[in-house]
């Protein structure tokens, strides 16, 4: 049995789903993971637990950890560009973030992830598809083949992305939203919930919504 020592990043409402999945993968897998803690800037929240997990210091205290692997668990939408800094400011090698991959979950050994990448319960993501770095699959999402989703991208519970289409980074798919075909999603962009983009999104940090999608505005973060 393998068992590797993990520290989260962030101690929002998020890091609560996050350490109930793990405690699930950990119930259904052979390899283990232990969280050791949890590091957020938040002062306040220094010495308190969150679902028995520490809060052990800030962010900038990741170079204590030497042995320890990292998971960025920051997963609002408001957060999302502020998360992407962070991410550069680690600057460290990509052997120090894990992928948390929930074992109900279907993964073509022809597709291609990232690392830092969560991939929730029962998600497929089919042969020649690519997952980029520090993506979020909330359970449920499907990335057809030769689809694409590229860095610090969020898609929501029961996501749908076809053949060919490619989200670009920091992009936030609300649930039950689909990308349909050959479809180009801009970097930033907001999908609302249970939106059908059935056309290209050519504008960076573009909001849109319906079905099909139309735009409703841009994002202001």
């Amino acid at each position: 049995m393998k068992e590797t020592p993990l520290i989260i990043l962030g101690a929002g409402k998020s890091t609560i789903e996050f350490i109930d999945l793990v405690n699930d993968i950990n119930q259904k897998s052979y390899d283990k993971i232990k969280i050791i803690g949890i590091l957020d800037d938040d002062k306040k929240l220094k010495n308190k637990k969150i679902n028995n997990i520490s809060v052990m210091g800030s962010i900038k205290d990741t170079k204590q950890f030497k042995k320890e692997k990292f998971f960025v668990g920051i997963f609002s939408y408001k957060n999302r560009f502020i998360r992407s800094k962070i991410i550069n400011s680690l600057k460290f090698s990509s052997n120090k973030f894990i992928n948390v991959i929930h074992p109900n979950s279907i993964i073509s050994n022809k597709s291609k992830i990232g690392y830092g990448c969560l991939i929730s319960n029962n998600c497929n993501i089919y042969a020649n598809s690519k997952l980029y770095n520090f993506c979020n699959l909330s359970p449920n999402v499907s990335l057809a083949p030769f689809s694409i989703v590229s860095d610090n991208c969020f898609l929501g519970n029961g996501v749908l992305i076809l053949s060919k289409s490619k989200v670009e980074k920091n992009t936030y798919i609300g649930f039950r939203s689909s990308v349909l075909e050959n479809i180009k999603v801009k970097e930033g962009s907001r999908i609302m919930p249970a939106t059908v983009v059935s056309k290209n999104i050519t504008s960076k940090k573009a909001i849109v919504f319906g079905t099909p999608s139309r735009l409703i505005g841009f994002e202001k973060y």
